[in-house]
């Protein structure tokens, strides 16, 4: 628009000029230098020639410098061979152009001039050499209104350097690919009001130095329409990604195995940085349907008002595709999952108001078996303020660790910051059941501060030992654990849970679980024996009969990721006795192998004529720190330490004589103790 005053600049005189039908007429017009609203332009030559009914006009300057251009037009040569429109018009079909050199490097133009006056006016250009492409495409003016065509090809974008330009500026120090695009802009003096662009983009590649963007062979189809309403722009935006991959740290994205189709009708406000749209969409297959509307404060990064709906058909994908990259580095990196879920989402005011969803068919576990659910289903209601709706969370069964949990349902009311139970969960456990009877949950600065209580009962303690790989013990658990919290990713439990179990009673104090969302929690707990009886223990271990009662205590008790790193244990034949104290042969056996690391001998002795012994007390210690275990028990006089101290005849004594010993090794002594229908691990 700007060339108009230098080229009126130039043909003023033309009018005063008596182009007579039969007269020859040749002019010459030669300027230094002219300088207008910052254009600037040197060597200026322009020649016209009447002829015989035709006009002829050729132009040539030197170099010409526009504020649009970091760099000048150097060589122009402007040739209209015949114009045959009535003077002072020109209308020139199949005149040239020429630049030396310019930005785009040195161009040979073909062009339609159709001239009226500087307010009337068009152009039609072809062959503009721009990327490796040849553009063409026309501009002109009409009463003030302007409007400008042009079609590319092929584009290559590592040739144009203003594409380049704006990819260093936003971190990229690569951008290639092809564009084959056609562009309509239109306007007036007070800018551009219309714009429609469409296109395909091929080969489309870029990366940044750091290498946390880049993209391989993307191909995709896109067009943009939009006007000027106000102070508003007015539009919409397609885009079909069809084909490459994409990397965008930290998510991989492969478009040929998963096309992506985004669709963005709304109003632009660039003063306020504010997008209105009245709808989005976005398709990814059944990893990721979105439609919504609502209005985004692009500066802040946040949702104002509208709502969002989010369906997930396959949640597999969606959690490997989307999720599981966010995830990398906590327990919830490496899942498999299963199911499809949806969800609705609304904003108020600038903040998350309303958030309603629904999961049918959820299985997830974790690869390395140490949780898991199957058969979740959920319908979740949650609100900023006033009236929820009741939310029910059911499952058909999970784990966590060695702990199996059967078939639940649950209610639950979640508002503003907090949840909780609206009545007691039942959750089936090892033939008994687990009753959470109040549960909440607030979300603080700190991150997640849960309370609950619940009740064990009739749990079977032969189940839930086995659970853990221990030797079965028979009974059943009944405890209550008045209040527990898990906070900062730490569970502790207050109270004591109680297990009423061979005739005698045991105590679990203290329990809590450090790191519990980490791959090695950490459980601390004590133990407490009262008053067992050994016959009923020792049969239900088949490990030789015992007679007598038994006391013990287990302090310092340490488990990481489930396996013992620390205990100081003491079992002991309780004070006061009430029970006859005896041991059978076996059970001499295989204490003499706990205590030595070998056989014993009794079978190879006279002993072994006699089935039971007599005995005053058994006493056996161990503590474990790691990898290293000590074993002792009562104080003998030459060194060594009675497991069994015997009385009566005939006496037999076990004495251990090796207190050190390495865990791996008590381990494997564990292992050899002849125990019917038990399976050490």
């Amino acid at each position: 628009m700007r060339w108009r005053g230098l080229l009126l600049t130039c043909l003023l005189c033309l009018p005063l000029l008596p182009l007579a039908d039969d007269a020859r007429v040749q002019f010459e017009l030669h300027i230094g230098s002219l300088q207008r609203e910052g254009i600037a332009a040197q060597g200026i030559e322009l020649l016209i020639d009447s002829g015989t009914g035709d006009l002829k006009v050729q132009g040539h300057i030197a170099e010409l410098s526009l504020p649009q251009l970091d760099a000048p037009l150097r060589g122009i040569r402007f040739d209209c061979p015949a114009s045959r429109a009535p003077w002072p018009q020109l209308q020139c079909e199949g005149a040239s152009a020429s630049l030396a050199d310019s930005p785009w490097g040195p161009q040979q133009l073909q062009l339609d001039l159709h001239w009226q006056n500087s307010e009337h006016w068009s152009l039609g250009f072809s062959g503009l050499s721009v990327g490796g492409d040849s553009l063409q495409g026309r501009a002109q003016l009409s009463e003030g209104q302007w409007q400008v065509e042009a079609k590319s090809a092929r584009l290559r974008l590592e040739q144009v350097s203003e594409l380049q330009a704006i990819a260093r500026e936003h971190g990229l120090q690569q951008l290639d690919g092809r564009l084959a695009a056609s562009l309509q802009a239109q306007g007036n003096a007070e800018g551009l009001h219309r714009l429609s662009l469409n296109g395909r983009l091929s080969r489309l590649g870029y990366a940044d130095r750091a290498g946390q963007q880049a993209a391989e062979q993307l191909s995709a189809d896109f067009s943009l329409a939009g006007r000027v309403v106000g102070q508003r722009w007015l539009g919409a935006l397609k885009l079909d990604v069809l084909g490459g991959e994409a990397y965008s740290e930290p998510v991989y994205l492969d478009f040929k195995a998963q096309p992506v189709k985004l669709l963005l009708d709304g109003s632009w406000q660039a003063e306020r940085q504010h997008l209105a749209f009245r709808q989005l969409r976005i398709d990814a297959g059944d990893m990721l349907q979105l439609n919504g509307n609502g209005s985004l404060d692009v500066a802040q990064q946040g949702m104002l008002a509208g709502e969002l709906h989010v369906q997930a058909d396959d949640l597999g994908r969606t959690y490997t595709s989307l999720l599981q990259p966010w995830l990398i580095g906590t327990r919830l990196d490496d899942l498999q999952l299963a199911g499809s879920g949806g969800m609705r989402l609304a904003w108020q005011g600038g903040s998350l108001s309303a958030l309603d969803g629904a999961v049918t068919g959820l299985d997830f576990a974790h690869k390395d078996g140490s949780f898991g659910a199957n058969g979740l289903r959920a319908d979740l209601h949650w609100r900023a303020s006033g009236e929820v709706p009741e939310s029910t969370l059911g499952m058909q069964g999970a784990y966590l660790g060695p702990l199996m949990l059967g078939a639940a349902r649950a209610r639950l009311y979640a508002a503003g910051q907090s949840l909780h139970l609206l009545q007691p969960l039942q959750l089936p456990f090892f033939d008994g059941e687990i009753a959470l009877e109040e549960f909440a949950w607030v979300q603080s600065d700190a991150g997640p501060d849960a309370g609950f209580s619940l009740a064990l009962r009739e749990v079977s303690l032969e189940q839930l030992t086995g659970a853990f790989g221990w030797p079965p013990m028979r009974g059943t658990v009944n405890g209550q654990i008045p209040r527990a919290r898990y906070y900062r990713d730490r569970l502790s439990v207050a109270g004591d849970i109680r297990v009423q179990a061979f005739d005698g009673q045991l105590l679990l104090r203290g329990l809590a679980l450090d790191q519990l969302s980490s791959a090695a929690p950490v459980l601390s707990a004590e133990l407490e024996l009262q008053r067992l009886d050994l016959a009923k223990v020792t049969e239900t271990f088949s490990f030789g009969r015992i007679q007598g009662r038994l006391d013990g205590e287990v302090r310092n008790l340490q488990l990481v990721a489930w396996q013992p790193n620390r205990f100081d244990a003491l079992f002991r034949s309780s004070p006061d006795d009430d029970l006859p104290h005896r041991i059978s042969q076996r059970a001499v056996e295989n204490l003499t192998e706990l205590g030595n690391g070998v056989p014993g001998a009794l079978s190879g002795s006279f002993l072994s004529i006699f089935k039971e012994f007599s005995y005053d007390r058994v006493e056996l210690r161990i503590s474990q720190r790691g990898a290293q275990a000590t074993i002792d028990g009562i104080p003998h006089a030459d060194g060594g330490f009675y497991l069994v101290k015997g009385r009566g005849i005939p006496r037999i004594d076990v004495i251990g004589r090796n207190r050190q010993v390495s865990w791996k090794d008590l381990l494997a002594r564990l292992k050899a103790i002849r125990l019917d229908r038990v399976q050490l691990q």
